[in-house]
């Protein structure tokens, strides 16, 4: 049953009006007044009590939401944490609150003169009922939640007629809905006409890190920390760190991969200690790079700037406590995350950078394994057929829940573009993904040579891996291949025979093995070509059950008859790819295996860029 999620406290009179018969949408008054902030810009501060596990992002998320719309210059910033709540102190806070169990899912009280100028606006969620932050079926999303009591801050009102179900503002909502996340253009249309102007360029809300650990101690013990150097804007991570703390006065040594370089640092000393019992310090490398880090005793964060930099990276860190062999809570915790996991990468959005259209279709992959000391290997091979490879390590972030990720990044192509991405592994359901709600996904560069450049966003879609098939006996293989044409040497094009593509082939299950059906030549009939095996395009496949990788190849044929006489052209397609058995919800109907194929273009336009067109591949149960 859907709630009616969005209750409000008034402490003046408000009257409501519908701007006009032209405009789908409500802006709150008071007598001929309309309410609205003095300015374009409110300060939210956040308290994440009672909340679920990625409330702060979420928060943040619904303020970045109303912060980019065309046509409004309105802007939220996210302050600092607090322990505040719905108050009426002059600080504008979003909390969580125990409203019970009736039709209130949330409210957003304000207040305003009597000139119906807005002054405070405190939004506060009902802890009695489940919330998420992923999308869950079965309980209510936070951040769809969280960007309508925005709206109303911005001086919006519900709306409830049959036209309004797919906006924002719409009063109603019910478990596993995400919708109200992304705005209806006549909510767009609504804070511009209140606060027209543009955009602020670049990332409007001040940067916050991914994770934090509110409760976090001062620093008492020295250890090593792991973190991730990331881009608050652009939702992506650009590089690693390992530091030690080796004493307490602060000798610290630190090592960052970069994508142009990897650094180092060393430090004999603190810079600082601040009131609060965080230490500072700030690093510099024999090329010029400055790190300025912050030091508590299970965290780590600050920025890296200067040098081979480029713009100013923030950093994230937390303690490797899976190292300290007597932290019995984290060798504990560590063992729900132990062994292997495949991870399929399918394509988010991808964007070509120039007029070659290069941004590949087809889905790579990855392996993960944790091991001992939180250690963890990533190897796979991107959808372009790059390898990838990286020792990473497991972080655990207290104020994160149960859940531990792993960044990931690998610079590419001789360092002039990039692979990186956290990859959240969760101990319950044992899969693997990104925090895709809060737009963070992997992220995938290639700058190439201007034409036959890409950039790609990537989902993370997998889990933990075991060797067993198990109940399903016949699969499916197919492969979206017959996109590419072939270029005759008289300037002509001629497309893939589209009976002989690769759909649906039997892939029988044999104990631990795959076994393609067995392919059929193509049959020179009557000056033609005949096509008529399940598998003419002599597909085969190759398995290993210890890895869940699948591989092989598989033709295309080109059939031109030029001035009566029949060109038979073959084209031999490698391709690759990963069983996941195990994924989150968001991916629950995606194939078993996910892959790619490398199609060579031979088109004239682009040989100088040696392309091979990406195409995703399949292997899906046979129902």
């Amino acid at each position: 049953m859907n709630k009616h999620i969005f209750c409000r406290f008034f402490y003046l009179f408000v009257g409501m009006y519908l701007v006009s018969e032209a405009q789908a949408f409500e802006v709150s008054k008071m007598g001929n007044k309309e309410l609205k902030w003095p300015v374009p810009h409110v300060t939210y501060q956040v308290n994440t009590s009672s909340g679920p596990a990625g409330a702060a992002a979420a928060f943040r998320a619904a303020m970045i939401t109303w912060s980019t719309v065309p046509g409004s210059a309105f802007q939220f910033t996210y302050a600092e944490t607090t322990q505040s709540g719905d108050a009426g102190d002059g600080q504008n806070v979003c909390s969580f609150g125990n409203l019970g169990s009736g039709d209130t899912l949330a409210y957003n009280s304000y207040w305003f003169n009597s000139s119906g100028q807005m002054s405070e606006s405190d939004i506060v969620v009902n802890s009695y009922y489940q919330w998420s932050t992923k999308g869950e079926a079965n309980r209510f999303d936070l951040q769809s939640t969280v960007t309508h009591e925005m709206g109303h801050a911005l001086s919006l009102e519900d709306l409830y007629g049959n036209d309004d179900v797919d906006k924002t503002m719409y009063g109603y909502t019910g478990m596993g809905e995400t919708g109200g996340r992304t705005l209806h253009p006549d909510d767009m249309d609504g804070i511009a006409y209140l606060y027209p102007g543009s955009p602020v360029q670049g990332d409007p809300v001040v940067p916050v890190p991914v994770v934090s650990d509110p409760d976090d101690l001062a620093l008492t013990t020295v250890g090593d920390y792991d973190g991730y150097f990331y881009v608050a804007d652009a939702a992506s991570v650009r590089g690693t760190l390992a530091m030690t703390v080796g004493t307490l006065a602060g000798r610290l040594t630190a090592k960052a991969m970069l994508q142009k370089a990897t650094l180092s640092f060393g430090t004999p000393a603190w810079g600082a200690r601040q009131a609060d019992g965080t230490y500072v310090a700030v690093l510099t490398s024999s090329g010029g790079e400055t790190l300025n880090v912050s030091v508590r005793q299970n965290r780590i964060w600050g920025t890296l700037s200067g040098g081979a930099v480029g713009e100013t990276l923030s950093l994230e860190g937390a303690r490797n406590r899976f190292k300290v062999v007597s932290d019995t809570t984290a060798q504990t915790q560590l063992r729900t995350f132990l062994g292997y996991y495949t991870v399929a990468l399918p394509v988010a959005q991808g964007r070509s950078l120039g007029a070659a259209e290069a941004a590949p279709e087809g889905i790579g992959y990855l392996t993960v394994k944790v091991a001992s000391g939180g250690s963890v290997k990533i190897a796979g091979v991107l959808a372009d057929g790059t390898p990838v490879t990286q020792a990473s390590r497991l972080i655990l972030y207290t104020g994160r829940g149960s859940e531990a990720c792993v960044p990931f990044f690998v610079p590419l192509y001789q360092k002039q573009g990039w692979v990186g991405g956290l990859l959240w592994l969760d101990p319950v359901s044992r899969t693997v993904v990104t925090d895709r709600e809060q737009g963070w996904f992997v992220r995938w560069e290639k700058p190439g040579m201007g034409p036959d450049g890409f950039s790609m966003l990537l989902e993370a879609d997998g889990g933990i891996y075991g060797a067993a098939l198990g109940a399903q006996q016949v699969y499916r293989f197919s492969a979206d291949a017959g996109g590419v044409a072939y270029h005759t040497a008289a300037g002509g094009e001629v497309s893939a025979q589209e009976e002989a593509l690769p759909d649906g082939v039997d892939v029988a299950v044999t104990g631990t093995r795959l076994v393609m059906a067995r392919g059929v030549k193509p049959v020179l009939e009557g000056g033609v070509y005949r096509y008529t095996g399940e598998n003419s395009a002599l597909a085969t496949l190759s398995f290993s059950s210890a890895t869940g990788i699948f591989k092989g190849k598989f033709n295309l044929y080109y059939d031109d008859a030029l001035q009566g006489r029949l060109t038979h052209k073959v084209v031999s397609v490698p391709f690759a790819g990963i069983l996941t058995p195990v994924r989150g919800p968001a991916f629950a109907d995606a194939p078993a295996g996910q892959g790619y194929c490398l199609v060579t273009d031979n088109d004239p336009a682009v040989t100088a860029y040696r392309l091979k067109r990406s195409l995703p591949v399949r292997i899906e149960g046979a129902h």
